[in-house]
């Protein structure tokens, strides 16, 4: 099999995700990357791109770091709200 497509690459990042092979962290750095610098906009149809830009945006903005909470609050996202995205995502997309 050759080299997966940025949009194949952004579903297979989901699929790790739903099925717990992926660590949060590493997914919203590879989503994020995927999404802002190697995908055609394009290739997507508008509502996929509604909901991945939503979660690019959101894991371009991830930390674990408790800290990175206290002292800027508001700047960084949770891990429960990727995880309430990526929910609404698997819903939408009927990803299984």
């Amino acid at each position: 099999m050759g080299e997966r497509s940025p949009k194949d690459r952004l579903y297979w990042l989901l699929q790790l995700l739903k099925n717990n092979q992926i660590n949060l962290s590493v997914f919203c750095d590879e989503f994020h990357i995927t999404y802002d610098h190697d995908l055609e906009y394009d290739s997507l149809t508008a509502e996929e791109d509604k909901l991945f830009e939503e979660l690019a945006r959101t894991a371009s903005r991830f930390s674990e770091n408790a800290d990175d909470h206290f002292m800027y609050p508001n700047v960084y996202t949770t891990s429960e709200e990727i995880l309430k995205i990526t929910s609404n995502i698997f819903n939408k997309l009927n990803i299984v």
